[in-house]
């Protein structure tokens, strides 16, 4: 929007350093100011960015899309509540609340077309991604079926973030080593409890979970201003994330009266 450029160019971008990197990047940049740190990303899709720029260390595990990867993913989450589900017609899951619930966010009364739901016009990872919060609730309820769906999608998440943290251990100057959580399946408070329990119980050294205060795109923005002192380049990061906030505000009002 007209607001956000104005912004970007108050904020001191309009000279910044440019370069293209992985949107990634973003989330890590924003992990720990720019300090050697771990990012999980996993939103509708997963992945895990350890990076250290004094060391010149990138690494990626996993984000190999919803062919090869995405574990531990909304997408990943989704496709399991829907085989649940044809499991249970099939009389070979117990998971009756969880179809129920499928059935209804999907608007079918007839399981057999499920398949073709997911695959016509095309397949659309965030359709599938839609029904991942209902594992997840029916996980929270105590459903232990959907419970030990989440934690093998979790462990093997766990895994990435564990390959991620022994690249930085030794980093963080001898302190507990930054892991940066982001998208909606990451910050969701079932798999964020699952998540940090199987990560911790793995790994002898210090772990420092991280909220991350900025969102990605502003993380991007800190690495465009990477040669800046800290006290200027928080500052202006502060305005443009309140820019941020405000422009997707009125993106989103926008859309809710096309609608209307």
């Amino acid at each position: 929007s007209a607001y956000l450029s104005a912004s970007l160019d108050n904020s001191g971008l309009g000279s910044a350093n440019v370069a293209t990197v992985p949107d990634t990047m973003g989330c890590w940049a924003s992990t720990k100011q720019l300090a050697p740190a771990v990012a999980i990303i996993s939103g509708t899709g997963s992945v895990a960015i350890a990076a250290d720029r004094e060391r010149g260390v990138w690494r990626r595990f996993g984000g190999w899309d919803f062919l090869l990867g995405d574990e531990g993913s909304g997408y990943a989450l989704g496709r399991r509540a829907l085989q649940e589900t044809l499991l249970y017609f099939e009389g070979r899951s117990p998971a009756a609340e969880l179809a129920a619930a499928v059935m209804g966010r999907w608007g079918g009364d007839d399981p057999e077309g499920l398949p073709d739901a997911v695959h016509y016009p095309a397949i659309d990872k965030a359709w599938i991604a839609s029904f991942a919060p209902l594992l997840l609730d029916a996980a929270a309820s105590g459903d232990e079926r959907a419970g030990a769906i989440i934690d093998a999608e979790v462990s093997v998440l766990a895994d990435a973030a564990l390959a991620g943290l022994r690249v930085i251990d030794g980093q963080a100057g001898g302190g507990a080593v930054p892991l940066g959580l982001f998208g909606g399946i990451a910050k969701q408070p079932y798999f964020q409890a699952r998540f940090r329990h199987s990560v911790s119980s793995q790994w002898d050294g210090e772990i420092e979970f991280i909220i991350p205060e900025h969102s990605a795109l502003v993380g991007a923005a800190a690495l465009g201003m990477i040669d800046r002192p800290l006290a200027d380049r928080t500052d202006a990061l502060n305005r443009l994330d309140a820019a941020v906030d405000i422009a997707v505000a009125k993106a989103d009002a926008a859309a809710a009266a096309g609608r209307a």
